[in-house]
């Protein structure tokens, strides 16, 4: 059937109709793929002055004043949402049988009171897991300091304690897919010790 007045057929109207649909729907992805954001590619997860310690006569210190997320630009910060997760492994890689976690002059329970706001999801002899929630919307979120104290007697060789970790972004903010960020960065603000080992003469013996 022709329409009289317009001079259209249905037919055609269909055929028009079928080829201009994809045209809109591009025409709004577009906007909306350019503001979809990638966290890690825009951010950047840090361990700030994170050391391996001795301390006086008595004891060893595994022990970190925190950990944050900061913009890769800091010119362009971006909002990362409460609720997201950092997840922090230390882990001892030595040969010493007489290394452990566990055996810590204070005990564990202890040792997680020295480590406030963080839970402890793993504790072995060669292995600690812990994990921080943030609590509020921020540019520059941060988890609060650790430490786990350690057998005096038992110095972790050089180079034989390992951090690593993993930000789970929550939804919301500038992030409305939540992300990941899975890699840790060592802070080159390294503090007073080293990550690879206890400082020279630092050790009780």
């Amino acid at each position: 059937m022709t329409d009289v007045k317009s001079g259209f057929s249905r037919r055609t109207m269909i055929k028009g109709a079928a080829w201009s649909v994809p045209v809109v729907a591009a025409a709004f992805a577009a906007p909306m793929a350019a503001a979809s954001a990638s966290p890690q590619a825009e951010l950047r997860f840090f361990l700030t002055a994170g050391e391996v310690i001795g301390q006086g006569a008595s004891t060893g210190q595994i022990r970190s004043n925190g950990v944050r997320i900061s913009p890769a630009d800091p010119s362009a910060p971006k909002v990362v949402a409460a609720g997201t997760v950092f997840e922090i492994t230390i882990e001892y890689h030595g040969t010493n049988p007489a290394f452990d976690f566990l055996k810590t002059p204070y005990g564990v329970d202890w040792n997680k009171q020295q480590s406030r706001g963080w839970t402890f999801t793993t504790i072995s002899s060669t292995k600690l897991v812990l994990s921080y929630v943030t609590s509020a919307d921020s540019t520059e979120p941060t988890g609060t300091s650790f430490s786990w104290v350690l057998d005096p007697s038992v110095r972790p060789e050089d180079g034989s304690i390992t951090f690593s970790g993993v930000a789970s972004i929550a939804r919301g903010g500038d992030y409305p897919d939540g992300g990941v960020i899975p890699n840790l960065i060592v802070d080159p603000n390294g503090g007073t010790g080293s990550l690879s080992g206890p400082t020279a003469g630092s050790w009780p013996v």
